[in-house]
């Protein structure tokens, strides 16, 4: 037993609990606390009625100043324990003054319950629907959409999708807001079928503040969320968010972050990593809807930003001509594709999928004259997988800073600079 370990949901650092099995597999089992015998002093009470029961939030028992210490601890143990670095110096977490009502974006699965709609969020661990009236993490403006949505779905009896049965309707709800703007973008998932112009209607009337209904179909059984056909009901497809002093086009396919408050920080983090002058030539590999690249270009030479998806490439070129930035360039692709760029440039920005960067592009950078990289990261794993590569060609790490996107969950960004 001395190499088992059980990992406990719901207890502390420090306390003495009383657990209940719910799996137990062969190196590993998976347990819930019952009942706290001693309690940590960092637990506090969560506000939210549904936390335990909602599979959105995991930490919103432990205090703010907590979470913070224990985001900065979690990318320290990744970067030892699977980057091989000795005491990597990850710095204080940067946090939110109010890490509460942060999401910019909400995806609300629906089902049927009794005859009636439920919509909300996932129980942990099943797929059945836990419903709240508002959640403590998001906009009040995605708390109206949902609520908005229930309402009508109800009043019309509108057909729910049945996961089991895969009857045909409403499968989830994705809204997203830009927290600068108001500006609020909703797509309906169906697995197919039409949506009366009546309720179009209806729901404008409900929501002044939706700017654009979309609908999407996806007939697929599994837990993907959007199908790959797109259908602009009325309004647009995109909404626009500010972050200082950029207003960005964010269109319904694009990624963005889901903590609007929190992107400038993370912004000015990798801008002051990356040390620039205004002489320098920066390349921004995974670059989305343009928002560091931008950022970034006044301090800079020149910007070119690489970005595979094409809906998310548009919005770049559209949000260098709508900000008036004439020294960033956008070229659509795979990273993989354009790795040549790398030669163009002395600065490389990184912002990759929780995947990570490729071997191929991991070896490109490692070939090239890059001297600095900044590397922004969604997954420790990743950074310490990637981080332990760089360094063994050459690269030092330099400094770490976790930046706190997702207040009262196990989730944290990470931004590192990497010099050679």
């Amino acid at each position: 037993m001395g190499d088992f370990v059980v990992f406990v949901s719901g207890g502390l650092p420090g306390e003495e609990c009383r657990v209940g099995l719910r799996e137990v597999h062969r190196h590993y089992a998976l347990a819930e606390v019952e009942t706290i015998t001693t309690s940590s002093p960092d637990r506090v009470v969560p506000p939210c009625p549904v936390f335990g029961a909602c599979g959105g939030c995991q930490w919103q028992m432990l205090s703010y100043p907590a979470q913070l210490r224990a985001k900065s601890q979690l990318v320290t143990e990744a970067l030892e324990r699977i980057g091989g670095l000795k005491d990597p110096q990850v710095e204080p977490t940067v946090g939110m003054d109010d890490p509460w009502r942060f999401r910019n974006k909400a995806q609300f699965p629906v089902s049927s319950r009794d005859g009636k709609v439920a919509m909300g969020y996932y129980r942990r661990g099943t797929h059945e629907v836990v419903e709240f009236e508002a959640c403590a993490i998001q906009g009040p403006a995605l708390d109206r959409v949902r609520n908005a949505f229930k309402a009508l779905w109800e009043t019309h009896r509108l057909p729910v999708y049945d996961e089991r049965s895969r009857a045909p309707g409403l499968r989830h709800i994705v809204a997203r807001v830009g927290q600068g703007t108001g500006e609020v973008l909703v797509m309906l998932v169906l697995s197919r079928g039409s949506v009366p112009a009546h309720l179009i209607e209806e729901a404008r009337k409900a929501l002044p503040e939706m700017v654009g209904l979309a609908l999407n179909h996806n007939s697929r059984p599994g837990n993907v969320i959007l199908g790959e056909r797109f259908t602009l009901l009325w309004g647009r497809g995109h909404f626009f968010e500010t972050i200082a002093p950029l207003r960005l086009k964010v269109s319904a396919g694009s990624f963005f972050q889901t903590n609007s408050r929190q992107t400038e920080a993370l912004y000015r983090k990798a801008s002051e990593m990356a040390g620039l002058s205004g002489r320098e030539r920066v390349v921004d590999l995974y670059s989305g809807v343009g928002g560091i690249a931008l950022f970034l270009a006044p301090q800079a030479q020149s910007v070119l930003g690489i970005e595979e998806v094409t809906q998310a490439h548009r919005d770049a070129c559209e949000n260098k001509a709508l900000n008036r930035i004439r020294n960033v360039e956008f070229r659509c692709g795979r990273a993989e594709q354009h790795l040549y760029v790398l030669g163009k440039a002395e600065i490389l920005i990184a912002d990759p999928p929780r995947s990570g960067c490729s071997m191929k592009v991991l070896s490109a950078i490692a070939r090239s004259e890059i001297r600095r990289l900044v590397y922004v990261s969604c997954n420790p794993t990743t950074l310490a997988r990637d981080t332990q590569f760089l360094c063994s060609q050459g690269f030092r790490l330099s400094r770490v800073v976790p930046v706190d996107l997702f207040p009262h969950s196990f989730h944290v960004e990470t931004v590192a600079r990497l010099d050679r």
